[in-house]
């Protein structure tokens, strides 16, 4: 008796624990806080769980088993109390768990003492239960007399069914690891004790990597969860193995066996578990979490149609001799069968009578769940795993288990058998399970174990055909269990097989139905909760705004006969509302969507461009076919295009303001970038003669392509604010993420609807036939119209007849800043630089003198559709709507200003971060006049007393008349303008950098990479880029737009259109052309009308001179000012017009880079002595050489010859030059160096002239193998592909020998005129383009890496400066070490390779905005993580160096090395200009971010 109290007394304290770690887990206790939660993930989850569950749970198995073999043998004794009392312990136990767990009431039990006392009372006196009752006083007849006992009663925590639902599911668990975990055999030696440790290790991995692929150092932790003795005998099996690593050996050889390493770009290797190992999961294991079994249900493989049915759960390891018998006890007792079956019939039944009273009703009336049936399907498969196994038939059969009081076998005097367990569980009939009158089965209302579990395998149907039960959409491993247990309870009983012989599961039909049900049934729940937050977000974002209930009403005005599938051009899901159809958009990965209504189908609906309204005879067909696009682009907020509403009652000034709301443009995001400059360090650090060339950032400016309403944009960006997380990501107050990709912007370009003949292919390279149309009218109004037997005219007749030398052939004199005033009849084209000259009264000449002209120029272009149908109009055309005399114009250039006003800020912003206020003012560089005079004016000012102004005011010490202000309003917008030309040349030098590097790299997919950028094919080792034929047809006009590189024709058609109002001042200022003798005294002198003091205030340029510039720039915006007056004009000028001038314009450009790269090293010498070494040189020329490269030397000492050459031949017999053989070395190193610089230029050249004429070039213009790999043969065969004359045929032209001897004089000339000297020439210009394969592998040490960075090519002055990127992480460390040894924390620049100090001091983020613009990648030495970071925030990205398993472990000595894959994803991230996106996507989804300006 004290024996069997001790045991009891064991069993009870673990089980109190168990149930109150389940009842903290069903969420019973949340009152408590969350730190009861945080216990119960330690007690019941690795790696405290082998010592605090698990102990518990053996702690009731041993209770169990002893008090089962207390007194084996005593009944020889005739102690038959006692023997009866110690083989009721399942009963005990599984009657106190039913207790505990507080589902008792639940499961619709009946307290046996209320009906039958007497048996009650007689149990408590034989000791089976504890004494409730106690004996009184003896009465007179010395008789004892005992008072009434007290009864039983239950309790539960729980509130509502489904607590209690889940309480249940929590006691199935628990009885199922009861008999699962079971204490191992004991082994006979180590080597078995070796084998089975090492199964048990493999069965932790296998339910490790069940729940979805794991790393190496995830799956050590199955090391905590094993014995000690477990441990130490695989490292005695590892040592065998690896003796290098004996803890780990066992481990990877278990990996290698049950799964497959997956190796991923950027992340750690990855072990996925194999499709044969999953037949050891078993779904109820304790030693994952819940949610790693709900992982593990969704990634079980499913079972193929027509094959052997799996059971749920594998067959369990096998167990001591001792405690083996605790499967058979459990799974034969009477009231875990009654449980069971109570959870089955719930779930399953059919009753002919649906309001039947069943005992427990809350558990019926609960929602049904799956878990607790997959618990019931579980407890039946062990049941058959633990009765089919073949015990031998001895004397002794009862000590097997199965027997003891509470089991359906109580009453056997034989051994039961699997037939008779079938017979006593499956078959047996519900009342005999139950012993409740509500079970009775009188009228076949009520069925068995084996019945129920035949509906689970045979489930078709779904829960809303079947209203009384859960089938439809069960898990398919759950339905093949059901139909497990079936096949066996009909093998080993042949009334079962009667029963189950219709139990038959579906094919692949059923299957994949059932798969089809569960995804239904999450859609519909999911699309519930979307449609709650569209229209909550559509709600917000309408708000209040006029202008979005304008725009919903034209919504429902405007209509369509074709697909609303094609009104958008972005993704729309059709869903359908109370209120009608709306067209919900996909606006995010993360589910936002937005509401628009529909167009409904009552008017035919009319693609319009915003004049369509306007013009007389408008015809549809003529339209749709005049223009590139089929349909325009449509709002991604709103749904519509920028069409006006045009019915009758529509005032014109109605319809002005409906378009000006309307503007129609694409989001964008310009960022200071010095990506292709290299990153270049800090600007301090460099040497004198590099700080001009490397002093000021580049712009780079990217577009995702969607595009959006004015007055939509500001809407959401108003709504964005209000976002909680904005200050986590956006750091400025212009930025915002575009509504439907997600992607940051700050900018939007303004969409330019062009003409379809914007896509002809000039007749010198293409054989197409161009369509003509013809009008109403009967003219014919083919968009360029001319003879298709145009001839491409020479450089030389190019520059004699040329309008674009306006003034030599088209009689303009230039103002020395940005006006070109048309000469008058009585001037004959001389004007002196003090004359006064009406320049408003030009006569036939149009000129824009100020800001509002330009702008009203804007306003035409940008609202003008330019339709074919139209006749010729000047380019400072506005157009008026009828009825109209004073109307004010429609503002469309405003987002035109605004981008080009960002783009300047962005860069002027990043200069003044990366150079000091005091360094910048030095030298603003190019573009930005306005800044240099405004500087160096108040600087006077300040000197003389004066107040600090503004510029313009600043120029003049008297009062501006308006017309001078406007006319100088207007030389700072056209200086923009060429800012943001100069940004678009870097955008497109950056995007076809970054693709040639990836074209260069090794095993690379180059159909994906030709996707991204948009380029059709690669030539000359992957260094010319041709992007694809433009067709029409394609993809109704957006088919040039592809990629990259394709929507960089957006901006670009967005700068054409700006510079087409100013197209010959752009091109003077690009590509000057020498000017009049009397004109040029008064370039920089500027006439204020004022007092005679300041009627020569000095000037400082709007650009450059030539030579001292960036000539690619130049060349570009010499382009778009050429192509932009022609899309601003269609149809008076030809393709091949525009192509030949084009052509012109490159090969000026080429000619200007070769000469400056000859003119780099000659500068500090005197010209006689160049001209004196060039003769010598021309006279000793050898031809031992090729003859192309000979051609080549002759050219390039022509040019020299005619900036340097001397008439008088007699001088040079008798001058003397002691340095001729430096300046002949130089001269030759000069040579050379202009082979590869042509060949660069025109590599950048063609890709931009590509974006502006898309098919310049034709697709069979150049074959691969066409080329050799010398630079004069690529220089020859681009020069060749863009149809360009030879260097030596150019410069026999005198006119282009006087072209560029102005450049020269230009750029060193030394005026009193000038407020600030040019700029030296010199051969790295910004932006520099650099060759990013600069820095070769024979440079760089082969146990290092190189750089992101390139910054220069002498040594730093910084010593704290690494060249290249150890592989070795202790190599590093050591390095570091060395040059910083007095911090903590150290970080090194990976683009340049600063050491800085880490410790919270800023000094990364100091860095990073004179390094890399405000962009910067660092790597934490000491933490070894990796930083990114722009501007102020930052983020922490994976490490670089990585063990053998892709993992950077801490603290496990394992040897880290530098990954390549992980370094090639930061190099992809720092050239395409992702640092930003990605810094904003981590701090977006981490939970704690950097604090700003700590690193």
């Amino acid at each position: 008796r004290k024996n069997d109290l001790l045991f009891r007394g064991m069993m009870e304290f673990p089980i109190i624990v168990l149930s109150r770690a389940a009842q903290i887990r069903a969420g019973i206790w949340k009152r408590n806080g969350p730190g009861m939660s945080d216990m119960v993930l330690n007690y019941s989850e690795p790696p405290f769980c082998r010592n605090l569950q698990d102990a518990d749970i053996f702690l009731v198995q041993l209770a169990l088993v002893c008090m089962a073999t207390l007194t084996e043998g005593e009944d020889e004794t005739g102690n038959v109390c006692l023997s009866s009392l110690n083989s009721a312990g399942t009963a005990r136990l599984v009657n106190l768990l039913i207790h505990r767990f507080g589902v008792f009431d639940f499961l619709g039990f009946k307290m046996a003492p209320q009906s039958n006392l007497d048996r009650y009372i007689g149990e408590i006196r034989s000791g089976m239960y504890p004494a409730e009752i106690k004996p009184m006083d003896k009465n007179s007849e010395n008789v004892s007399v005992y008072s009434s006992p007290a009864m039983p009663w239950t309790y539960t925590p729980a509130r509502d069914s489904a607590h209690e639902m889940f309480l249940l599911g929590e006691l199935l668990h628990l009885l199922i690891t009861l008999i699962t975990e079971l204490p191992p055999p004991p082994c006979d030696d180590e080597s078995q004790h070796a084998v089975e440790a090492r199964r048990r290790l493999m069965r932790e991995v296998i339910h490790r990597l069940v729940s979805g692929p794991k790393t190496h150092s995830e799956m050590t932790e199955v090391s905590h969860i094993l014995s000690n003795r477990d441990t130490d005998a695989l490292c005695e099996l590892g040592k065998k193995i690896n003796p290098d690593d004996a803890s780990g050996a066992a481990l990877e050889e278990a990996l290698n066996e049950v799964g497959t390493r997956k190796c991923k770009s950027g992340a750690p290797d990855e072990w996925e578990l194999k499709e044969s190992a999953w037949s050891e999961y078993d779904p109820s294991f304790q030693h994952i979490s819940t949610r790693a079994h709900q992982h593990a249900s969704e990634n079980r493989p499913k079972q193929k149609a027509g094959g052997t049915c799996l059971p749920y759960a594998p067959k369990p390891l096998p167990s001591h001799k001792l405690f083996s018998r605790l499967r058979r006890d459990l799974t034969a007792d009477a009231t875990l069968v009654a449980c069971i079956y109570r959870v089955l019939h719930v779930h399953c039944h059919r009753p002919s009578v649906v309001l039947k009273s069943y005992p427990g009703r809350r558990m019926y009336e609960a929602d049904a769940s799956e878990t607790v049936l997959a618990r019931a399907v579980h407890f039946l498969t062990l049941g058959v795993y633990a009765w089919d196994e073949d015990v031998s038939n001895s004397a002794h059969w009862k000590s097997q288990g199965g027997c003891g009081v509470g089991s359906v076998f109580v009453n056997f005097d034989r051994r039961p058998t699997a037939c008779d367990w079938v017979d006593k569980v499956l078959l047996r009939n519900p009342y005999e399970i139950m012993q409740q009158e509500e079970y009775r089965d009188d009228v076949g209302s009520e069925q068995n174990i084996l019945w129920l579990l035949r509906q689970i395998a045979m489930e078709t149907q779904t829960r809303e055909q079947d209203m009384s039960g859960f089938l439809g959409g069960l898990d398919q491993s759950l339905v093949r269990g059901a139909m497990f247990i079936c096949d066996f309870a009909a093998k080993v009983n042949p009334e079962a097989a009667i029963v189950a012989k219709h139990c038959k599961v579906n094919s692949a039909k059923g299957n994949a139905d059932d798969l089809a049900k569960r995804k239904n049934a999450a859609k519909e729940k999911a699309l519930a909760a979307m449609k709650a937050q569209m229209a909550k977000f559509a709600a917000n974002l309408g708000g209040d705004d006029e202008d979005d209930q304008m725009s919903d009403a034209e919504g429902n005005k405007a209509s369509s006969t074709r697909d609303d599938s094609r009104m958008l051009a972005t993704p729309v899901r059709q869903r359908t509302d109370s209120t009608g159809l709306v067209e919900a958009m996909d606006l995010s990965p993360h589910g936002d969507f937005l509401l628009t209504p529909s167009f409904h189908p009552s008017t035919p609906f009319t693609p319009r461009t915003p004049q369509t309204p306007f013009s007389p005879g408008f015809d549809e067909a003529n339209e749709s076919t005049a223009r590139l696009f089929v349909e325009i682009p449509r709002c991604i907020i709103c749904g519509a295009d920028d069409k006006i509403d045009c019915n009758n009652n529509a005032g014109s000034s109605t319809m002005f303001q409906q378009k000006e709301k309307r503007t129609l443009a694409f989001c964008g995001f310009a960022q200071a970038s010095r990506v292709i400059q290299g990153g270049s360090g800090d600007p301090s650090d460099l040497r004198d003669e590099e700080k001009k060339t490397w002093r000021h950032v580049g712009v780079h400016t990217a577009l995702c392509g969607h595009a959006i309403h004015k007055s939509c944009c500001e809407t959401y960006m108003k709504t964005s604010q209000r976002d909680r997380l904005a200050d986590r990501s956006e750091g400025g107050k212009r930025q915002f993420r575009c509504p439907l990709c997600q992607r940051l912007s700050n900018c939007l370009v303004p969409f330019v609807d062009v003409a379809a003949d914007w896509l002809e292919s000039p007749s010198s390279s293409s054989k197409v036939e161009r369509p003509s149309i013809t009008a109403n009218d009967g003219m014919v109004i083919d968009g360029l119209s001319c003879d298709d037997c145009y001839k491409p005219s020479s450089l030389h007749d190019f520059l004699s007849s040329s309008k674009w030398w306006a003034t030599k052939n088209d009689g303009y004199l230039w103002d020395g800043q940005c006006n070109l005033i048309p000469a008058t009849d009585s001037q004959e084209k001389k004007v002196s630089s003090s004359a006064s000259v009406d320049r408003h009264d030009t006569s036939s000449k149009k000129n824009f003198q100020g800001k509002k002209e330009l702008i009203k120029a804007w306003n035409s272009v940008l609202r003008t559709p330019r339709r074919l149908q139209r006749r010729p109009r000047p380019s400072g055309f506005v157009l008026t709507p009828p009825g109209s005399t004073e109307l004010k114009d429609s503002n469309n250039s405003d987002i035109l200003r605004k981008l080009m006003d960002q783009i300047v800020d962005v860069g002027q912003r990043a200069d003044l971060k990366r150079l000091g206020e005091e360094e910048l003012t030095k030298d603003y560089g190019e573009f930005r006049h306005y800044l240099t005079e405004r500087t160096i004016y108040n600087k006077r000012h300040r000197a003389a007393g004066k107040d600090i102004l503004d510029w313009p005011l600043c120029l003049t010490s008297t009062s501006m008349s308006d017309s001078r202000r406007q006319e100088l309003s207007k030389e700072k917008m056209v200086s923009k303008l060429l800012y943001s030309i100069q940004a678009f040349t870097y955008s497109c030098c950056a995007e076809s950098s970054d693709c040639r590097r990836l074209l260069h790299s090794k095993s690379v997919d180059t159909t994906s990479i030709f996707s991204k950028f948009g380029v059709g094919k690669a030539l000359i080792g992957n260094d010319l880029l041709l992007l694809p034929r433009a067709e029409t047809s394609a993809e109704g006009g957006f088919q040039p737009f592809d990629g990259r590189l394709g929507k960089a024709r957006y901006l670009g058609l967005a700068l054409m259109a700006a510079a087409s109002p100013v197209a010959k001042e752009i091109i003077q200022l690009c590509i000057p052309f020498p000017l009049c003798s009397d004109s040029s005294t008064s370039d920089s002198v500027f006439d204020f009308d004022a007092d005679d003091e300041s009627k020569t205030a000095k000037r400082a340029p709007i650009a450059y001179p030539l030579l001292c510039s960036n000539i690619l720039t130049h060349t570009t915006g010499a382009l778009i000012a050429l192509t932009g007056n022609a899309r601003a004009e269609e149809g008076n000028f030809s393709t091949d017009e525009v192509v030949d001038d084009c052509r012109k314009f490159i090969s000026l450009g080429l000619v200007a880079r070769i000469v400056q790269v000859l003119l780099t090293d000659l500068m500090s010498w005197n010209g006689e002595q160049i001209d004196i070494v060039l003769r010598s040189m021309h006279q000793d020329m050898i031809d031992d050489t090729k003859q192309a490269e000979c051609s080549w030397r002759q050219s390039c000492l022509d040019l020299l010859r005619f900036i340097f050459g001397r008439e008088s031949e007699e001088e040079f017999l008798e001058t003397e030059n002691s340095d001729a053989n430096l300046i002949e070395s130089q001269i030759s190193k000069g040579i050379d160096a202009a082979k590869q610089t042509a060949v660069s230029f025109l590599l950048d050249v063609a890709v931009i002239v590509q974006i502006l004429v898309p098919n310049i070039f034709s697709d069979a213009a150049m074959h691969p193998d066409s080329c050799g790999p010398s630079d004069l043969e690529k220089m020859e065969r681009l020069m060749e592909l863009i149809c360009l004359e030879s260097i030596d045929d150019m410069i026999q032209s005198n006119l282009v020998q006087q072209v560029i001897k102005s450049w020269y004089i230009k750029a060193t000339e030394k005026s009193s005129s000038q407020l600030q000297p040019p700029p030296d020439i010199n051969y790295d210009t910004w932006p520099v383009v650099r060759d990013q394969r600069s820095n070769s592998n024979d440079e760089i040490p082969p146990h290092c890496s190189p750089l992101l960075g390139y910054p220069s090519n002498s040594s730093p002055i910084d010593p704290c400066r690494i060249t290249c990127l150890p592989k070795s992480y202790t190599d590093l460390y050591a390095q570091l070490s060395t040059l910083r040894p007095d911090n903590d924390q150290i970080a090194l620049c990976l683009i340049c390779g600063s050491v800085l100090d880490a410790g919270g001091k800023g000094e990364c983020t100091k860095h990073a905005s004179k390094c890399g613009g405000g962009s910067g990648m660092f790597f934490l030495v000491q933490e070894c993580v990796g930083l990114i970071m722009h501007g102020t925030k930052a983020a922490y990205v994976p490490s670089i160096f990585v063990d053998s398993h892709g993992e950077t472990p801490q603290y496990r000595g394992r040897p880290l090395n530098l990954d390549p894959q992980r370094w090639s994803l930061l190099q992809d991230m720092w050239c395409s200009h992702s640092v930003r996106e990605k810094v904003i996507s981590e701090r977006s989804t981490t939970r704690q971010v950097i604090i700003q300006n700590y690193y």
